[in-house]
C-alpha cells in the first residue's frame, strides 16, 4: 500500500496517493505512518490562501499526531520527522529528546540536527560529540555534508573526515565531502585511493562520469557491479541511462532488485513508468504488497 502511495505520488496523482499511505498508517504500518505524516506536513506548512490558513493548520497537526504515534511504537524515522516538526515551529526543548532518541538509535540525519539545536543553544561540546558520530558512521556525506554550507565548519568537517577515513583506510565519504566541496581531484585522488582496497567502484564512478569520463566510469562502475554491489549497479543504471542504453539500465535495475535492493525496485519503476508501462510499474507495486 504504502509502495502503491510512492508510486501514485510520483505520478501526480496525490489525492490517491494520500489515500494509500492512510490505509498502510490505519493497518499499523509505521513506515506509512511516517510518509503519511511527511505529506501533510509539507501540504500544511504550503499555505498560501488565507482562507485556508485554518484547514492547513490541521493538517499539520494531524501529521504531528501520526509522527508521535509512529514514534511510540519505535520508528526512529517517525522521531526524527517528529523532531524536525517541533523544531522548525520553534520548539526546540520538545524536539531535543526525539531527536535524541533517534541518534541514539543510530539515525545521522537525527545526530546532525541535535548537534545544531545544541549548537545553536551554546552547548558546543554536546554538539561537536554527536557531530563527530556522524563523521564516524556510513554514508555519512549525506548529513555532515551540510556542514559544507557554513563555511566556518568547512575545516572541521574535513578534518574528522580525514581522521575517520584514515583510521578505515577504506572509507568513501571522504570522496564525498571533497566533491561537494568542489575539490574534485583531492575526491579523486582519494577514490583511487580506496578503490585499491578492493574497488568499490560506485563513488569514483558518478564523480568520473561528470567529469565527461563516461567509459573510465562506466568501467568502475561495471566492474563493482560485476561482484555484486548494488550501490555500483544504481550507479550503473544511472550510467547507462543517460547513455540512452535503457535496455542494459533496466537490466541492471532488475538485477539489483532480485538482490533486494529496494531502492533499485523504486528506480526499476521509475523506468518503466518513463517507457510508459504503467501497468508492468505498478505490477512491480502490485507484487511487492504480496
Amino acid at each position: 500500500m504504502f509502495h502503491l502511495g510512492v508510486l501514485l505520488d510520483e505520478d501526480g496523482r496525490q489525492k490517491g496517493a494520500e489515500a494509500w499511505f492512510r490505509r498502510a498508517a490505519e493497518a499499523g504500518d509505521t513506515d506509512a505512518m511516517v510518509d503519511l505524516g511527511a505529506f501533510l506536513d509539507e501540504d500544511g506548512r504550503s499555505a498560501v490562501n488565507l482562507n485556508l490558513m485554518w484547514d492547513k493548520a490541521k493538517r499539520v497537526e494531524e501529521a504531528e499526531a501520526w509522527y508521535r504515534r509512529a514514534a511510540a511504537a519505535g520508528n526512529t524515522r517517525a522521531m526524527f520527522h517528529l523532531g524536525v516538526l517541533l523544531d522548525e515551529d520553534g520548539r526546540g526543548g520538545e524536539a531535543e529528546p526525539w531527536y535524541r532518541g533517534a541518534a541514539e538509535a543510530g539515525d545521522t540525519r537525527a545526530m546532525f540536527h541535535l548537534g545544531v539545536l545544541l549548537d545553536d543553544e551554546g552547548r558546543g561540546e554536546e554538539a561537536d560529540v554527536w557531530y563527530r558520530q556522524v563523521a564516524e558512521t556510513e554514508n555519512a556525506d549525506t548529513d555532515l555534508g551540510v556542514l559544507l554550507d557554513e563555511p566556518d565548519r568547512l575545516e572541521q568537517a574535513d578534518t574528522w573526515y580525514r581522521e575517520v577515513a584514515e583510521a578505515e583506510d577504506a572509507d568513501t565519504d571522504l570522496g564525498a565531502l571533497l566533491k561537494k566541496a568542489d575539490r574534485v581531484e583531492e575526491a579523486e585522488a582519494w577514490y583511487r585511493q580506496v578503490a585499491e582496497v578492493p574497488d568499490p567502484g560506485a563513488g569514483i564512478g558518478v564523480l568520473l562520469e561528470e567529469a565527461d569520463r563516461g567509459e573510465e566510469a562506466e568501467a568502475r562502475c561495471r566492474r563493482a557491479a560485476e561482484s555484486g554491489d548494488t550501490v555500483a549497479m544504481r550507479n550503473l543504471v544511472f550510467l547507462l541511462k543517460g547513455a540512452g542504453r535503457v535496455k542494459e539500465a533496466e537490466a541492471w535495475c532488475r538485477r539489483a532488485v532480485e538482490s533486494g535492493d529496494t531502492v533499485a525496485l523504486r528506480n526499476l519503476v521509475v523506468l518503466l513508468k518513463e517507457a510508459g508501462r504503467f501497468e508492468e510499474a505498478e505490477a512491480w507495486i502490485l507484487c511487492a504488497m504480496s
